[in-house]
């Protein structure tokens, strides 16, 4: 009997705490309900967004798609339309004329390595410049030769000869492609580059202009004095000024003039004489005197004081040309050779557009202007499309949806706030919950064990009256 009510006493004990556990994990889930009742409005609140905002994301990307598709279409002839209004902006001739010079840049792009907006950038620029219109097509010819065979872009070349020519005034007009051709072949020929050429020129253009002296000649000039090291702003300055000075004394006759004579081995007649016939040349036997007074070991610093060229950056630039031998005498030379001839910047040009890497180009842009060709008859067609959807995003549907789209995205954001909450107050009943789940698996083993145990009892005791039977009848 013992045995048995110490059993009974273990499950009735078991038993009792099963009822208490229960009651703690009933309590839990009646928590967790609760709770995960407001957590399932908020999450049907998050799919409602989520389904107003798909909708707009869908009109979003369907608006984008459209958009390359289009893009991929008629870009070229988009880009082409693009260009032509900037050049448009700046052009100085009549429609007619602007409708000419887009074909002949079209044309020019299957020749060079350029393509048809790049050229039209550059003729946007020659009319910034106040390039005229019957110039335009071969400013924009030779700024393009430039871009592949100098150091200088397209786009510098561009502004840089404008500006040289606009100084220069030259009465035959603006002879862009015999600067180009003087430029190379003095940046190819000196050690100097093409970007310090045309620097120069430009630091040295109106005081030489002034003087006398040609394009070539300043050009000249600035490659001399790149060519021996010379910083343009310094040297412009300077040699500006021995321009200036020299020139008002031919033109007063002041007491300077004889020493830049006498300087140049000339008499005073003679110096005025070739300074009106060749400037250039006239400064040059002045600078080349300055080289043999040195050579003869004369004092040079006294004749620049007497000329009242005494500067550091005046002595710099003229001793350094003095004493540097013929280059500045070759310059003035190979200068004026090259506009004559006018084929240095072409032949240069031309070689560069030989290679493979250009001819691809040359190829690309065939293509391109194909394309373009193509995608102009469809420009009509696509402007009054965009009108149409304009017209329909003007509407106030239109706006109402925008308005929707924008609080569905509002109301996402604020329903994964409050999830983020929810879960955050909310994690010592999620604990508890997993704390139950894994009780009540502990609860489930002893209840298991209990029924065995009882089980037991009941075949004890049977087993117990069978034996007390059995003795009752052997006793019979």
């Amino acid at each position: 009997m013992a045995v048995r009510e110490t059993i009974e006493i273990d499950i009735k004990n078991g038993v009792a705490a099963i009822r208490a556990l229960r009651r703690e994990s009933k309590d839990a889930f009646t928590d967790i309900r609760a709770r995960a009742k407001e957590s399932t409005e908020a999450v049907k609140g998050i799919e409602k967004a989520a389904v107003q905002l798909r909708t707009a994301l869908a009109a979003a990307f369907a608006g984008a798609t459209i958009k390359k598709m289009v893009e991929e279409t008629v870009g070229s002839a988009i880009k082409l339309q693009s260009a032509f209004t900037g050049v448009a902006k700046t052009f100085p001739g009549t429609a007619k004329e602007l409708a000419a010079l887009e074909q002949q840049l079209r044309d020019m792009s299957k020749s060079l390595p350029f393509t048809t907006v790049e050229l039209a950038r550059i003729a946007e620029t020659a009319g910034q410049l106040g390039v005229k219109s019957k110039d335009m097509l071969q400013f924009t010819r030779t700024m393009a030769d430039l871009g592949v065979t100098t150091n200088l872009t397209a786009d510098d070349a561009a502004t840089s000869l404008a500006q040289l020519a606009n100084i220069m005034q030259n009465e035959a007009g603006p002879q862009f492609d015999r600067i180009g051709s003087a430029l190379v072949a003095l940046g190819n020929d000196g050690a100097s580059t093409e970007k310090q050429i045309a620097e120069f020129g430009l630091r040295l253009a109106t005081a030489g202009k002034l003087a006398g002296l040609s394009e070539s000649d300043i050009l000249a000039y600035g490659n001399a004095l790149a060519s021996i090291g010379i910083d343009a702003e310094a040297g412009g300055t300077a040699f500006s000024k021995v321009f200036a000075t020299i020139g008002e004394a031919v033109n007063t006759g002041n007491e300077k003039l004889a020493v830049f004579a006498a300087t140049a081995k000339m008499s005073v007649g003679d110096f005025k004489a070739a300074f009106g016939q060749d400037a250039a040349g006239a400064i040059q036997k002045f600078v080349s005197g300055l080289g043999d007074i040195h050579k003869a070991r004369g004092n040079v610093y006294e004749v620049l004081d007497t000329i009242k060229l005494d500067g550091e950056r005046a002595k710099a630039a003229i001793l350094g040309l003095a004493t540097a031998g013929e280059v500045l005498a070759h310059s003035i030379d190979l200068g004026r050779e090259a506009w004559i001839e006018n084929n240095a910047l072409t032949v240069e040009a031309q070689k560069r557009y030989q290679d493979v890497a250009q001819q691809l180009k040359v190829l690309g842009n065939i293509f391109t202007d194909i394309g373009a060709t193509i995608g102009q008859t469809a420009l009509p067609h696509i402007r009054a499309f965009v009108d149409e959807i304009t017209r329909a995003t003007q509407t106030a549907e239109f706006r109402a949806q925008v308005q929707d789209a924008t609080k569905a995205v509002a109301e996402l954001a604020h329903q994964l706030f409050e999830a983020g909450k929810f879960v955050i107050e909310n994690r010592a009943a999620i604990f508890t919950l997993g704390k139950v789940i894994a009780e009540a698996f502990i609860v489930a083993k002893i209840v298991e064990w209990g029924q065995a145990v009882v089980g037991w009892g009941k075949a004890a005791k049977n087993a117990f009256e069978i034996a007390r039977a059995s003795a009752v009848l052997a006793a019979a």
